[in-house]
């Protein structure tokens, strides 16, 4: 079996993998975040104009995910050519920076729609995802790099 289609199948394999797991933890995010809005809605009492179903936040922190996953993936790949020796470090930084970007992401989107004026969910929804951008990021770095050794 030629080698090249080895690699490349591990490769979409890893970018599948991942991309789930990034879909995931954005959808579980996302599910706090927008029970937080919705709760902030109704504890000062004010109205939107419009009433929008529970599942948004999570439908958008899934394809939030899903999206910054696809183009961690892409960037972790670039490396390979350039500086594979630093791979951990590089894919772990930014693991960190798809995480806070994703979290920016979904809270723009949720400060929209429910008419939000606080910055503190940017805040949290960063420190949150810049912690599971390091934590996936280290663990898919390494994994990545271990794939691409064999």
């Amino acid at each position: 079996m030629d080698m090249t289609l080895c690699i490349s199948k591990r490769y979409v394999i890893f970018t599948i993998i991942l991309c789930i797991a990034s879909a995931g933890i954005g959808c579980l995010f996302a599910i706090m975040g927008q029970s937080l809005y919705a709760a902030e809605t109704e504890l000062f009492n004010y109205s939107t104009g419009i009433e929008y179903p529970d599942w948004v936040g999570t439908v958008l922190g899934v394809g939030f995910g899903l999206l910054v996953g696809v183009l961690y993936t892409c960037k972790l790949i670039s490396l390979v050519e350039n500086d594979l020796g630093r791979i951990p470090l590089k894919g772990t930084l930014y693991g960190i920076i798809a995480g806070v970007a994703c979290s920016t992401l979904l809270h723009t989107v949720l400060i929209i729609i429910h008419k939000g004026n606080s910055a503190v969910p940017f805040i949290w929804g960063a420190i949150f995802g810049g912690i599971a951008g390091l934590f996936l990021g280290f663990i898919s770095s390494m994994i990545f790099k271990s794939i691409y050794k064999r």
